[in-house]
This record gives C-alpha cells, structure tokens and sequence, in this order.
C-alpha cells in the first residue's frame, strides 16, 4: 500500500526508489521457496512482484514457471469435475490469481467455469 500511495504522491518517491526493489526481491525469493509446494501462492507473489517492477528478469522467469503450473493444475481440474466439482471450481479460480488475464491458462480456466455454472444437475429419475 505505502509503495502504491508512494507513487501517487511522487513519481519516483521514497518508498518506490528505496524499498522497492526490496520488496521485489524478497516477493521472488519467496515465491522461489513456494513453487513446488504452494504454487498458487507463490504464483500470487510472483504477480506482485511484476506489478511493481515488470522488467525484472527474476520474476519473468518465475512467471513462465507458473503458466507451466496453471498448465498443470488445468488439466488436474479437469478430471475432477465430475467427482469434486467444488474443489475443481477452486482449482479454476486459483488459476486465475496465479497468472495474467491475458494467459490462455487465465482463459481456458475462465470458461470451464463458465461451462460449470451452465450446467445442471441431472435428475435420475428424469
């Protein structure tokens, strides 16, 4: 918050020139540590840090690490649809946080929510 506020007030203001690049650091860093485990979070982290500095190699790397990711956690949501449809919605929506709307992953995510909220339950006595 204070390094949005920070540029707002100033172009190229305290926070933003001094904490910054730290604070991108230590997102990357982080998210390093959290791939494996906690993709959709470290995704996030990831994210942020391309928000505030979207040059930085580190976190373009990082970037294509989580569209492969996404990649992944698509296809293990669709195969869960129909036994745990709840928990592949949740799937569909962590894809969303963890890359940009302009990701096919973003997209592909987007419409099998879409498709799921279309569809109904079917009746077996019907």
């Amino acid at each position: 918050i204070a390094l949005n506020l920070d540029r707002q007030i100033a172009p190229g203001g305290f926070y933003n020139r001094e904490i910054a690049p730290r604070y991108v650091r230590w997102l990357v860093s982080s998210a390093r540590g959290q791939m494996s485990s906690a993709p959709a979070a470290a995704c996030r982290q990831v994210r942020s840090a391309l928000d505030i500095d979207s040059g930085n190699g580190d976190a373009q790397g990082l970037a294509r690490q989580c569209e492969t990711a996404a990649q992944r956690l698509l296809t293990d949501a669709r195969g869960r649809e129909t036994r745990d449809a709840a928990g592949a919605r949740r799937t569909y929506e962590d894809i969303q946080h963890m890359v940009p709307r302009t990701s096919s992953s973003y997209t592909a995510a987007q419409e099998r929510l879409t498709a799921m909220r279309r569809a109904r339950p079917v009746d077996e006595d019907e």
